[in-house]
């Protein structure tokens, strides 16, 4: 029987096992799951009453599921460590007891895994997503023959795109991968033509040549005496999941340990606060919250700040996540026009120069 680190197996319940690539199922299988993250935490537990309801009532109670909590995501992270996302003894259950049911899973930031769903396929092999599509009886339709509809849609799990051997536009290995498929793979296939493969969108180009420009724009009203080129993708790129990762594995000091919570207030001396708000909208007469409320919509009911989520601010010492501030706000803009039921931004500041100075900085 296998061995884990900080799970106990079920004392009762058989594991599925397979004769000539075929299940054979017990009375009592053993099945592990894996809660999830997000709605997963309301999902899982009213999935498990319709199973075990389902299973007693199309047995007439002679048979039962053996549930077996394993964990993957952020609860896997508050066990087992951070950037723990999925540990060793989630993967040797699955291996041993043949199957698994989970609920849906964050996407990590940090910990090397780009997306727990595709590293899960990936390792067991699981390559084919096949969906069936067929009509029942009785159920509204649009069609005029519903019930003639019998297809099955087969789509690529593992490879192609979830492969994620790709390369940013202007990297050095990308560019000569490119030059090598134009000069010599196209034209020896003898039937894609003079097809070339382009070294990047116009539009991409023309946004980045804006935003690039409004970027030099603002670097000379400013004042300031530096002449490093302007890079609008590279800062995007810096700003996504891949990229924040990326940061947060190279500088890990005062990251939160646990899923929305405070990471390590001082870290060689260096000490580390955070405060954020979660009210896009805080002032009628201020434009900019037009596009603070819009880009809020995004975030599917999660608390933020319009740019930010709630928990996502959090490093460090939590000073508070819940001020009535959006993003722009929090540096008392634009022009100052801040909510008038709340602290004004700038006494927040001061506030946190009383606190350093307190703490003898």
């Amino acid at each position: 029987m296998a061995q884990f680190e900080k799970l106990t197996a079920p004392s009762q319940g058989t594991p599925i096992r397979f004769e000539n690539g075929q299940p054979v199922v017990a009375d009592n299988p053993i099945i592990p799951f894996i809660r999830g993250d997000g709605t997963g935490v309301d999902i899982w537990p009213a999935t498990q009453k319709v199973l075990d309801a389902a299973v007693a009532k199309a047995y007439g109670g002679s048979k039962s599921i053996e549930w077996f909590k394993v964990y993957a995501g952020d609860e896997a992270c508050d066990l087992y460590g951070t950037y723990q996302y999925l540990p060793e003894d989630t993967l040797e259950a699955i291996r041993t007891y043949g199957v698994a049911i989970k609920g849906p899973l964050t996407t990590p930031v940090g910990g090397g895994i780009r997306s727990l769903n595709v590293a899960l396929r990936q390792i067991f092999d699981l390559y084919s997503c096949v969906r069936p599509c067929r009509y029942y009886a009785g159920t509204p339709s649009p069609h005029k023959r519903p019930q003639d509809l019998d297809v099955i849609v087969y789509r690529e799990n593992t490879e192609d795109i979830y492969m994620g051997v790709e390369w940013e536009a202007d990297d050095a290995v990308g560019q000569e991968l490119r030059k090598h498929l134009n000069e010599v793979v196209i034209p020896a296939n003898g039937k894609l033509g003079k097809r070339q493969i382009p070294e990047g969108s116009s539009g991409e180009a023309l946004l980045a040549g804006i935003v690039n420009g409004l970027g030099a724009l603002i670097n000379f009203l400013s004042g300031s005496s530096s002449d490093t080129p302007q890079n609008s993708l590279g800062s995007l790129e810096s700003l996504n999941s891949e990229g924040a990762a990326r940061f947060n594995a190279k500088f890990p000091q005062g990251i939160p340990t646990s899923a929305c919570g405070e990471g390590a207030y001082q870290v060689n001396g260096v000490r580390y606060y955070s405060w954020s708000g979660t009210s896009p909208l805080t002032n009628a007469l201020d434009v900019s919250d037009l596009l603070m409320g819009a880009s809020s919509l995004t975030f599917g009911g999660e608390a933020n700040d319009g740019l930010v989520g709630r928990c996502s601010s959090h490093l460090g010492m939590v000073i508070r996540d819940n001020y009535r501030m959006n993003h722009l706000d929090e540096v008392n803009q634009t022009l100052g026009l801040t909510s008038l039921f709340e602290t004004d931004p700038v006494t927040v500041y001061r506030q946190q120069a009383n606190r350093l100075k307190n703490a003898g900085l």
